[in-house]
């Protein structure tokens, strides 16, 4: 029974690290080059996902300055100590969790943005859940 815990705790762990740091830059870089490519007028349903996309943009952007305070903290990401650290740390999961929740209400109409702004955002959570510690082998 310890061996299979150990095994679904390593299949959770590398699910989110494998979802946090490949599929959420795939994803974010095709979403956009989608939207821009898109010809069709913005309603409601595409704002809706296009505002989630904007919060999943923001998240990422979070995380890249993420990593560069981090670089000048001393590098790796066990600041948690650090005010400034946790904060961008907490906004970042926090617009991931509002992407996805954009990205939900924008799926009802077909758009360039559909599945890729709560995937993404799901993504994009699953980088902060992996980074933050809660999964730590």
């Amino acid at each position: 029974m310890e061996q299979f815990l150990r095994l679904l705790y390593l299949m959770l762990f590398l699910t989110l690290f494998f979802g946090g740091y490949f599929v959420a830059p795939v994803l974010l870089v095709w979403g956009w080059v989608r939207w821009i490519r898109s010809i069709k007028p913005l309603t409601f349903w595409p704002m809706l996902s296009l505002i989630g996309f904007f919060f999943v943009s923001a998240s990422a952007l979070c995380a890249v300055s993420l990593f560069l305070y981090s670089l000048r903290l001393g590098g790796g990401l066990k600041h948690f100590d650090d005010r400034l650290f946790m904060g961008i740390f907490q906004w970042g999961e926090l617009l991931a969790r509002i992407a996805i929740a954009f990205g939900i209400a924008g799926m009802w109409r077909a758009n360039p943005l559909r599945w890729h702004s709560p995937v993404c955002g799901l993504a994009t959570l699953m980088f902060w859940l992996d980074t933050g510690g809660y999964f730590v082998i």
